[in-house]
């Protein structure tokens, strides 16, 4: 789950998300591994024209 914040001002739109990244592994015949991540790249970087 990503959480998301944006707020429009007179001057332009500011966005804050969340970085953190759970991961699930399960080999065959053995038990679930976590791994957390709490510096992930979520958002995918765009320029304005």
């Amino acid at each position: 789950m990503s959480l998301a914040v944006v707020i429009k001002g007179p001057e332009g739109i500011v966005l804050a998300a969340d970085s953190r990244v759970t991961v699930q592994a399960t080999p065959v015949g053995g038990s679930t591994t976590t791994a957390y991540f709490d510096n992930a790249t979520k958002l995918l970087s765009f320029h304005g024209r």
